[in-house]
C-alpha cells in the first residue's frame, strides 16, 4: 500500500511530496485477503470487550492503503449492504482496483487516488477504518493525519485498526533489513534493487554456518522470507521508509487524538498462550497495567508486528471476558481432535468414541506453529467434536450446548437426575469458559453476521465473483470468509466453470473433456469424472468458495 510521502521545503512551506509512488506502481502489490481486518472480525472483538460496535451488514469503512483492491474489494461481495472506501497513492494500484471493482460490477466500492494528508471532513463518517501495513512504512507527518482521521472520521461507537512493526522484535528483522538495504543502495531501479537484494541473500545462506547468535537471527529471518512474493520483499525491506515501535511508543500517541487501545485483531492476552498465568501474575506484581503487561509480553516473546484495534477515548472497555456475551455470536472453530503419540509428541485425528478418563485434545495450526486445547470435560469435549463436525458453518452457543448435552446423554446414558445436572448452570460456565480459553488461543472464531457462503452443494454450483475472477487470473482465491487459499491449475478452470448455469451432469461432462488434456498439468484428477467432481466441490465447500 503506498502512502509513503516525502518531505521538501517550497517558498518557505512544508510539503509532501509522492516519492514513492513509483516503486509502488512498478512492484504493486499481490492481491491479499486479510482477515483480521474485515468488519466482522472487529465488531466480534469489540463486543468482547463490552463495546457496541456498528452493524457489520449496513456499515461504511474505510481503508486507508487500499493498493490494488485485494482486501477491500471482496468485502464488497461478502457485505453487498455495506459501503466501501478506498484511498492510495499508486495511481497504477488504484487504477487496476477501479477496473477490478467494475468488471465484477460492484457499485458499493469507492476508490480514490489520493493522499491521505487530503482526507478530510467531506468523507463523512466511518463505521470502520482499516489502515494495514501503512503506519510503519511512512513518515511522522503521515502517521499524524492518520490518527486525525481515526478520531474524526469515526463515528462514535467506531473501531479502527492499524498494523505496524514492533519492537524489540523487529529488531532481529531489521538487521536482514540493513544489510539488504546496503546491497541495493548501489542501484537505481527498484527491479535492480531487489534482485540483487535477493543475490545477496542466495550468498548469506550458502555462507553463513549458523554458529554465532547473529547468524542464527539472519537465519532465521532468511527463511522466513521464503515464499514471499517480490512485492511484500521489496516494500518490507527496501522501501527507504520502515519504522518500527515499541508498544508503548504506539499507544501513548492516542491520547492526543482522543483514542485509544483496544485491543488486537488476532484476539489473546498479554504473553499469548504459553505460561499466560505465571508470567501475568509476575508482572501484576509490579503494579503493571493492562497496557504495561502488554509492553512487557512484547519484551518477553520479541514480537514483530502488531494489528491493533483502536476506538475513541469515551468508549467504557471491559477487559472481564463475559462468557455471556458468547451467546451474541456465530461460533466457528479451527480445532480438529486428535490423539497425542507420546513416543513422537505429535497428534493424529480421532474420531469421538465417548467418554474417557484422559483429556481430549485439539489442535490446529496458527502462524505455522500447532497450538493444541487439552480438555478434561466430557461436555466440552463433546461440544468441540460437534463444532469440528459443524465446519466453516459455525453454529449458535444455545445449539452447541444443546446438542452437546444430548450427546453426552446418548452415549453415557445418564438417569434423569444426572443429565439435569448436565445442565446446570456450573456445566453451561464451563463450556463458556472453554469457548473463550479457545477464542483468545485463536482456536474459535466468534462472527456477528451470518455465513455468507453455502454448506452444501446445489444443482448448479456457483463459485463468489471474487474467486471466478481471481481463478481466472490464476491468482490466489479469496473465500467468502475473507481468506486466502492456493488452488491447483485444475481447480482454477473448474472454479470458472462455476457460474450457476451449468448442472451437475453439464459438469461432469466439461470434467470429462479437461481430463483428457491433463497430462502435463501436473494434477491427478480422481479416475471418474463423477467422483472427482464430488470431491472438489466438497472441498470448495469448506473452503467457503459457494454461494448459496
Amino acid at each position: 500500500m503506498d502512502l509513503a510521502l516525502g518531505e521538501a521545503s517550497f517558498k518557505g512551506k512544508l510539503v509532501m511530496i509522492p516519492s514513492q509512488s513509483s516503486t509502488y506502481d512498478q512492484l504493486p502489490y499481490t492481491r491479499y485477503a486479510f482477515p483480521q481486518t474485515h468488519p466482522d472480525r472487529l465488531a466480534s472483538i469489540g463486543m468482547v470487550y463490552g463495546l457496541t460496535p456498528p452493524d457489520v451488514r449496513s456499515c461504511r469503512v474505510l481503508e486507508i492503503g487500499c493498493g490494488r483492491g485485494g482486501n477491500l474489494i471482496p468485502m464488497a461481495e461478502q457485505l453487498p449492504g455495506s459501503e466501501f472506501v478506498g484511498v492510495d497513492l499508486s495511481r497504477l494500484q488504484i487504477e487496476e482496483a477501479k477496473a477490478w471493482a467494475l468488471d465484477l460490477g460492484f457499485s458499493n466500492v469507492d476508490l480514490r487516488h489520493m493522499d491521505v494528508l487530503d482526507i478530510d471532513a467531506s468523507f463523512g463518517k466511518f463505521d470502520y477504518i482499516v489502515c494495514h501495513g501503512v503506519f510503519s512504512w511512512v513518515p511522522p507527518r503521515a502517521q499524524q493525519a492518520i490518527l486525525r482521521i481515526c478520531r474524526e472520521n469515526l463515528v462514535p461507537n467506531g473501531i479502527a485498526t492499524i498494523s505496524y512493526n514492533t519492537k524489540p522484535g523487529w529488531n532481529y528483522r531489521g538487521s536482514l533489513r540493513d544489510v539488504m538495504l546496503f546491497r541495493a543502495s548501489q542501484f537505481e531501479r527498484p527491479a535492480e534493487k531487489l534482485a540483487e537484494a535477493k543475490k545477496l541473500l542466495e550468498l548469506l545462506a550458502t555462507e553463513l554456518k549458523g554458529e554465532q547468535l547473529h547468524e542464527k537471527l539472519l537465519l532465521q529471518e532468511m527463511e522466513a522470507l521464503k515464499g514471499k512474493d517480490d512485492s511484500y520483499i521489496y516494500h518490507e525491506y527496501l522501501e527507504e521508509c520502515n519504522s518500527p515501535f515499541y508498544f508503548h511508543e504506539f499507544t501513548n500517541q492516542l491520547s492526543p487524538f482522543g483514542l485509544q487501545y483496544l485491543g488486537e485483531a488476532d484476539l489473546s492476552l498479554p504473553f499469548g498462550k504459553a505460561n499466560v498465568h505465571s508470567l501475568t501474575d509476575a508482572f501484576e506484581s509490579l503494579s503493571a497495567s493492562y497496557l504495561q503487561l502488554e509492553q512487557y509480553s512484547d519484551f518477553v516473546t520479541g514480537r514483530m508486528f502488531r494489528q491493533s484495534l483502536i476506538c475513541h477515548q469515551e468508549q467504557v472497555v471491559s477487559r472481564n471476558y463475559d462468557p455471556n456475551i458468547l451467546q451474541r455470536f456465530r461460533l466457528e472453530s479451527l480445532l480438529e481432535p486428535c490423539v497425542l503419540d507420546e513416543t513422537q509428541g505429535r497428534g493424529t485425528q480421532n474420531q469421538f468414541e465417548g467418554t474417557s478418563d484422559c483429556s481430549a485434545h485439539f489442535r490446529y495450526k496458527h502462524t505455522g506453529k500447532i497450538v493444541q486445547l487439552d480438555f478434561d470435560n466430557p461436555l466440552v469435549e463433546a461440544a468441540f467434536h460437534l463444532l469440528s463436525e459443524v465446519g466453516n458453518g459455525g453454529c449458535s452457543f444455545t445449539w452447541l450446548f444443546s446438542e452437546a448435552v444430548k450427546r453426552c446423554a446418548s452415549i453415557s446414558r445418564l438417569s434423569g437426575s444426572e443429565l439435569q445436572k448436565l445442565q446446570s448452570l456450573e456445566v453451561v460456565q464451563s463450556l463458556q469458559v472453554a469457548l473463550i480459553r479457545a477464542a483468545l488461543s485463536g482456536g474459535l472464531w466468534l462472527h456477528t453476521v451470518p455465513a455468507s457462503h453455502t454448506l452444501s452443494v446445489s444443482a448448479k454450483p456457483r463459485a463468489s465473483k471474487i474467486a471466478r475472477s481471481q481463478a481466472a487470473a490464476g491468482e490466489r482465491v479469496t473465500t467468502l470468509q475473507h481468506r486466502s487459499v492456493e488452488l491447483n491449475a485444475l481447480d482454477r478452470w473448474l472454479l470458472c466453470n462455476l457460474d450457476g448455469s451449468n448442472s451437475i451432469a453439464q459438469l461432469v461432462d466439461l470434467v470429462r473433456e479437461a481430463m483428457k488434456g491433463q497430462h502435463d498439468s501436473g494434477a491427478t484428477p480422481a479416475t471418474d469424472p463423477l467422483e472427482f467432481l464430488k470431491s472438489r466441490l466438497a472441498y470448495f465447500v469448506r473452503q467457503a468458495l459457494l454461494c448459496s
